[in-house]
């Protein structure tokens, strides 16, 4: 796991990711209440959008500053995780 004080950069971006993941929640809670017409298309767009936080939350974990750079960022970061003994199932 990222150490706030020996990847100052990192933590930062993994912060960022959560904190936009977060917002993305309160997002979709908000428009799902408010829009009386909120469609499947939409929600599918507020998930996609959370998931990709998560995502790169997730994959870049255990970064160092220089891969979290922008440039730097592996594709895979986006991607589902593979490597999560998380349950499948709550």
């Amino acid at each position: 796991m990222i150490e706030e004080q020996k990847e100052p950069v990192a933590w930062y971006l993994l912060m960022y990711e959560l904190i936009d993941a977060q917002d993305g929640i309160e997002s979709l809670l908000r428009d799902m209440r408010e829009d009386k017409e909120f469609s499947e298309i939409e929600f599918r767009i507020h998930m996609a959008h959370i998931y990709g936080h998560l995502n790169r939350a997730w994959n870049g974990r255990n970064a160092t500053d220089q891969q979290w750079q922008a440039d730097r960022m592996p594709d895979e970061w986006n991607s589902f995780p593979t490597d999560s003994d998380l349950p499948q199932t709550f």
